[in-house]
């Protein structure tokens, strides 16, 4: 949701409710959304806030009306299953330091130094000038930051949250992370606004970070530039460092809008990536298993899902860090349920565990599949939907096939949701 259109309409909506009070209140306002990681529902959603700062002179009568304030933002607010509105804060405006006019003296010295301190000026102006970006550039760069891509090396949420804090955040990566793409997004939206989006382009491209890696930096610079070539600005390489500059003052006749909008929506079709699923079990029910994986076999040949499962570590491997590092970078995680598997140490107290804390975090989706009849209702993952319908164990199914195919189809909706977001 942009965060000017929303002002917008909220303004819009204060006229039409005619509360002239408020709108006078309001002049000069700016707006922002604060997104948190505390739950505000049962729901899973996360709380969302409209932080709205007015000039420290007009807070107190404007907090009188932040009811009416409340209700307003509510009815324009578009919640979705990752966020609810929760309320609206009123803080003060952050005051501008004005900057120092030169000396007249001064200015007349440094005009006799000609062409050179003329330049330098331009290059002072040039650096302190601020950009935004269109919304899909911010979520080209943020998903560039992740990895998510393919374009660049793969973030964790502790590197992400490490990454965005030298911009002066003070986020702890814990167990209310959302998920990686949507904390990127929400933290380069906000820089964004602030016009510090050069700033983040230009830590996340810093070329030593890239050294002996498999990615071309080149490569995902041009990928950046073909979204940022609508918002009028490209980077350009200065001495090994990449830096923003406007590009409308640039002659653009060799690259026409028909073929940027072309190689984008190649890059685009390009850059979806398969779900990795990840198969949580019992050694005792591999047969079982392995007739899921069969009945999977179509989301396989549609470049949906790839699998992992403990059988396919060659040998010599470290097995747990192995079945570890698979675990964590998966985005569906079947628990493949059956009395084995809750009597499993590993499985029990370490996978579901894990497993458990990322769908908590919105790192990856929990599925628990019933293999085999036993008391799962008790297990901290009964609060989740488990297939075949109802949670009738396969076993017990007249017809196993059929079983099976109610579980494909419920991991392929939940498949197409996680590629949605996306």
């Amino acid at each position: 949701m942009n965060e000017k259109d929303f002002l917008a309409t909220l303004i819009a909506y204060i006229e039409v409710e005619e509360e002239f009070e408020i709108l006078d209140l309001m002049k000069d306002c700016e707006l922002t959304f604060n997104y948190t990681s505390i739950f505000a529902s049962k729901s899973y959603q996360y709380r969302a806030y409209v932080d709205l700062r007015v000039p420290m002179q007009n807070m107190k009568k404007l907090k009188a009306h932040i009811v009416i304030l409340n209700r307003l933002c509510k009815d324009i607010f578009i919640e979705d299953e990752e966020y609810a509105l929760y309320g609206i804060d009123i803080k003060p405006m952050m005051l501008k330091v004005a900057k120092k006019k030169p000396v007249p003296g001064m200015v007349k010295a440094v005009s006799q130094l000609g062409e050179v301190i003329s330049s330098q000026l331009y290059k002072q102006e040039e650096s302190t000038q601020d950009f935004k970006v269109c919304d899909k550039s911010v979520q080209c760069i943020a998903i560039s930051i992740t990895g998510d891509n393919q374009k660049a090396p793969y973030k964790s949420g502790y590197n992400l949250v490490k990454f965005f804090n030298q911009f002066g955040f003070e986020d702890i990566y814990g167990q209310y992370f959302p998920s990686r793409k949507q904390y990127a997004i929400d933290k380069v939206t906000k820089l964004n606004y602030q016009g510090r989006i050069k700033d983040v382009l230009s830590a996340f491209l810093d070329p030593r970070d890239f050294f002996d890696l498999e990615f071309d930096i080149d490569s995902l610079v041009d990928y950046i530039n073909k979204f940022l070539f609508f918002d009028k600005l490209m980077l350009e390489n200065k001495q090994y460092e990449y830096k923003l500059v406007d590009y409308s003052n640039l002659d653009s006749s060799e690259l026409s809008i028909e073929d940027v909008e072309e190689d984008a929506t190649e890059d685009t079709v390009s850059e979806k990536r398969k779900l990795k699923l990840f198969f949580s079990y019992s050694h005792v029910d591999e047969t079982l298993r392995n007739e899921l994986e069969k009945h999977l076999v179509m989301l396989k040949h549609k470049g949906i899902i790839d699998t992992w499962h403990d059988r396919v570590i060659d040998a010599g491997t470290e097995f747990d860090t192995k079945i570890d590092n698979n675990l964590v970078t998966s985005d569906i995680i079947l628990l493949l349920v059956s009395v084995d598997f809750l009597a499993s140490d590993y499985c029990y107290n370490i996978e579901m565990t894990k497993a458990l804390e990322m769908h908590e975090n919105k790192q990856a989706v929990v599925v628990p599949v019933i293999l085999r009849n036993c008391d799962w209702h008790n297990a901290p993952f009964s609060k989740l939907m488990a297939v075949p319908t109802d949670g009738k164990s396969i076993t017990t199914w007249s017809d196993r096939d059929t079983a099976f195919l109610n579980v494909t189809k419920s991991i392929e909706n939940v498949a197409s949701n996680l590629i949605a977001k996306l």
